[in-house]
This record gives structure tokens, C-alpha cells and sequence, in this order.
């Protein structure tokens, strides 16, 4: 998904913001996909929405961060050769 993501970003924007837009899609992607998850599960498992919404916007909240900033941070490194800049 990291590299797919990254193609597509690099395509499209020039290389000096390609970074920034690369995190910004990744936090807003893994935010999305992970709440969307949460909003199914408690539909399938019969849960009341109302009661559950605050603990799946903040489990959202986490996989924006974890694995969609400090992911992608560790994918941006690794891209560049341990993170040196030429």
C-alpha cells in the first residue's frame, strides 16, 4: 500500500511537496479505512453506534497515526536509502 500510495503521489505533484502530500494521504487514508471498519464491525456485531462512535473515532485516530504518519515516515527512510538526504 506504501508504495502504491507513493507512485500515485509522485505522479501527480512535484517533488518537492510529494512528501508532505504522500503523509497527509497516507494519515487520511488509514484514518478513513480503519473508522469505515469500526462503523461495520459495530453494525455487524448489533452495537448501538451512538455508544461506540467516540471508542472507533479514536482507534481512527491511532491507525491515522501510527500507521499512516510514523508508517510513513519509516517508508520515506528506507525510499531514500536510511533516510540521507543528497
Amino acid at each position: 500500500m506504501y508504495k502504491g500510495l507513493w507512485s500515485l503521489i509522485n505522479r501527480m505533484a512535484d517533488e518537492e511537496s510529494a512528501a508532505g502530500l504522500y503523509l497527509a494521504a497516507n494519515i487520511i487514508c488509514w484514518t478513513a479505512a480503519t473508522i469505515v471498519l469500526g462503523l461495520a464491525a459495530a453494525v455487524l456485531l448489533h452495537k448501538s453506534i451512538a455508544l461506540v462512535l467516540v471508542n472507533i473515532v479514536c482507534a481512527g485516530a491511532y491507525a491515522g497515526i501510527i500507521f499512516g504518519l510514523i508508517g510513513g515516515i519509516l517508508f520515506l527512510q528506507r525510499k531514500d536509502g536510511n533516510g540521507s538526504r543528497q
